[in-house]
């Protein structure tokens, strides 16, 4: 997947709006130390925004 990023991001390089966040910012499932799920975000700080925890999501999302 990784590789795939970087092959895109290549092919885009003249492309001003073109931005590879997935190579910078990962979402993450994770869990409490009581167990209970988040959805979680590493990286969004950098470029000037809050992390983000979302605390008992509603819906399941798969590990990849």
């Amino acid at each position: 997947m990784y590789l795939n990023n970087v092959l895109m991001t290549k092919q885009e390089a003249g492309n001003l709006d073109y931005f590879p966040s997935i190579l910078w910012i990962l979402v993450c499932k994770t869990h409490t130390d009581d167990g209970v799920p988040t959805i979680e975000t590493c990286g969004l700080e950098q470029f000037g925004f809050l992390e983000l925890e979302f605390y008992n999501p509603t819906e399941e999302w798969p590990y990849i």
